[in-house]
């Protein structure tokens, strides 16, 4: 991953920016290992910020990316956190010592599935912007997120069906709790349940909701996620962190029976830090996804990383 970031003096305040990049699998064969491996440098966050203010694409107001666990795997516990990066136009102020309040209008976009089917749909048919608020408390390392997230979502059929909406909300509690052991140990969580979330939870392993033909009407489905996990530092270069996720989906009787009913994973790993800002992993997973008619299976992975901070 690469960034970069400025400040610039404006009047009596600083106009920020930040641009980030990694490399992505794009579409298609980008990122296949038959031949050439081929990658794609990706836009991650391009942000301005000024007088609390932010404009740009950015983390979602509805997530709190601090608590995310520090993991071998791209995120770690998918499962059950919010991840969603996109456009948004963001309010920040301190509302006292530690806490903070904000909120944004972001990107709408619905991810629907037609009734018995199981293909997600990018529908690029919302007028109203997603909104969210965050009420936010830290102090001495502790710290504890509330937000909430509305949505007015829209599906157009291209086969002529009339079009047709439904409401989404959520609700995401989430946090940083010290342990007592003087040695940087913590525990991170995160909850989070609504309807029409499909998108915003777990990159997407729910729809936001069904579109019934039958009655044409779209459907929001409801879930529940979350996320715990436990670090433990044991020498000042060496530590560890055991977490687990799960997600619950009730799609409703028009779903598709394979879509998924539940998911869950667990993980434990160890990092060493033998130089400043190089840091060494391994990490054992196990995943377990369950459909709506039943089936079910699991992966075991493991997973070594080296990262190179610069």
């Amino acid at each position: 991953m690469a960034s970069a970031s400025t400040a610039t003096p404006v009047g009596t305040q600083s106009l920020t920016t930040l641009i980030e990049a990694d490399f992505q699998v794009a579409p298609a064969v980008a990122g296949g290992e038959r031949a050439l491996n081929p990658y794609t440098f990706g836009l991650r966050r391009a942000v301005a910020g000024y007088g609390g203010f932010a404009v740009g694409q950015d983390w979602s107001n509805f997530q709190y990316v601090a608590a995310l666990p520090e993991t071998a795997d791209f995120v770690g516990v998918t499962d059950g956190t919010v991840l969603v990066r996109q456009m948004l136009l963001r309010y920040s102020r301190p509302i006292g010592t530690g806490w903070t309040v904000s909120a944004s209008i972001e990107n709408p976009e619905t991810v629907s599935a037609m009734a018995g089917a199981t293909a997600l749909s990018d529908n690029d048919d919302d007028s109203i912007p997603d909104v969210t608020g965050q009420l936010l408390w830290a102090s001495k390392g502790a710290s504890l997120s509330l937000t909430g997230l509305f949505r007015s979502m829209r599906v157009d059929p291209a086969n002529g069906r009339p079009a047709a909406t439904a409401q989404g909300y959520g609700v995401s509690l989430a946090g940083i709790a010290p342990l007592p052991t003087g040695k940087g140990d913590d525990i991170r969580f995160m909850m989070t349940g609504g309807r029409g979330l499909g998108r915003y939870v777990g990159a997407n392993v729910a729809a936001d909701a069904i579109y019934q033909a039958a009655d044409d009407r779209l459907v929001a489905v409801p879930l529940v996620a979350g996320f715990a996990a436990i670090r433990h530092v044991w020498t000042g270069t060496l530590r560890s962190t055991w977490m687990g996720s799960f997600q619950r989906i009730w799609n409703p009787a028009s779903a598709s029976p394979l879509s998924t009913r539940q998911v869950w994973d667990t993980a434990i790993n160890l990092f060493v830090s033998p130089l400043p800002r190089l840091d060494l992993g391994v990490e054992a997973r196990l995943s377990h996804r369950e459909l709506a008619n039943g089936s079910a299976g699991t992966l075991d992975r493991l997973h070594v990383t080296v990262k190179q901070g610069f």
